[in-house]
């Protein structure tokens, strides 16, 4: 198929120093469309060298500024860009935006008949719920919704109905397994000493960061022979830098290239996944890196992480917001590492039959497929 992938998003990849999920997410969906043999276009107002890599074309709509009456006038802009390409497009995927949702209708009508799946990762009902009339009205523009996880299509279905939503779908998240390909030397090296936790990602003061470090700062009162590493980039690094900045064995790495994160995630002996009430609607990209890495994994538990993981079996968990419970969950897997790494292992192997990015995209073709018969 000829597809558009479309992304209305000033500043989408440079927002956090070209990181974070969402950037590994549409690599990913680009990449597993190319392998299936797709021809793809990419629609965004910037773009980055392995976008320009992977897509056939990438079409920009720069927006000159970053006031919300600016970037409010660039999505007519992006808008109008879309006139004459629907009649080269079988199939048009957009990740969802709030700021562009009023315009979904719009886009729709500019693509005709030619299907349009938004991708939803989170939406703004979520958070102020006095939206929910209008952003349910946007989104039933699309001809299929695609969310990433199971607790967050309950939510939608919760706050749109099941009336308003064309063909909802769950895809969950996924990786590029090629990128961990020395997989095998990275499950069987030997462990630092200290032992090195980790966590890679953006830095969001509702991701669950705050406990996380306090439960490192309570693992290291009792086992000395800790570290953490903080991979990563994002608005509140200068907050925790500055609130953990005597904690012993804490280091703050900042933002690393897309291309190096399998080098670093390897480097880690215990890959740390945070969380919150808040957030725990979503699908973590990093967590099927986590499992593809061959490293042993401590996730907060929430729905989403808890079934990846079923239920221990491919990693350990600590439940959210308890220090207690992730210093207990850590000093378990520092006691018996043999074990976490057996499960690191169970853990890459399952990421291998169930969570490429190959096997995500024939689901969201096949949706397109089938639907258009």
């Amino acid at each position: 198929m000829k597809i558009l992938y479309i992304i209305p998003y000033p500043s989408f990849f440079s927002q956090i120093s070209n990181m974070g999920g969402h950037v590994a997410h549409v690599i990913g969906v680009l990449q597993g469309l190319k392998d299936l043999g797709h021809e793809v276009t990419v629609l965004s107002e910037e773009s980055i060298s392995l976008v320009d890599e992977i897509a056939d074309r990438v079409i920009l709509v720069p927006c000159d500024t970053s006031g919300k009456l600016g970037r409010f006038l660039w999505n007519f802009k992006f808008v109008k860009t879309l006139s004459g390409l629907e009649q080269n497009v079988d199939f048009a995927y957009m990740r969802y935006s709030v700021g562009f949702s009023p315009f979904i209708a719009g886009l729709k009508k500019k693509l005709g008949k030619c299907p349009l799946m938004i991708e939803v990762n989170s939406f703004l009902s979520q958070r102020k719920p006095i939206v929910r009339f209008l952003e349910g009205r946007f989104m039933a523009a699309a001809d299929y919704v695609l969310t990433v996880s199971e607790r967050n299509r309950d939510e939608m279905l919760r706050f749109f109905g099941s009336d308003r939503l064309k063909q909802l779908i769950v895809v969950t998240n996924g990786v590029d397994l090629s990128r961990f390909s020395d997989w095998e030397s990275s499950v069987s090296r030997e462990w630092h000493s200290p032992v090195v936790f980790g966590y890679a990602g953006i830095i969001k003061d509702w991701y669950g960061l705050d406990a996380m470090i306090e439960g490192f700062k309570l693992l290291r009162s009792r086992v000395p022979s800790v570290s953490f590493k903080m991979i990563g980039d994002g608005p509140y690094r200068a907050v925790l830098e500055e609130k953990y900045r005597e904690v012993e064995g804490l280091e703050f790495v900042g933002p690393k290239p897309f291309e190096k994160m399998p080098e670093l995630l390897a480097g880690v002996d215990v890959l740390v996944n945070s969380a919150t009430s808040q957030n725990a609607f979503q699908s973590p990209t990093k967590m099927f890196e986590y499992m593809a890495s061959g490293r042993p994994i401590l996730s907060a538990r929430t729905p989403q992480c808890e079934a990846l993981l079923k239920g221990g079996e491919f990693g350990s968990l600590y439940e959210i917001d308890d220090v207690e419970s992730f210093a207990v969950a850590a000093q378990s897997i520092l006691a018996d590492q043999a074990a976490a790494l057996a499960k690191a292992r169970a853990a890459r192997l399952e990421a291998e039959s169930s969570h490429s990015w190959i096997a995500k995209c024939q689901l969201i073709t096949g949706t397109i497929s089938e639907g258009t018969k």
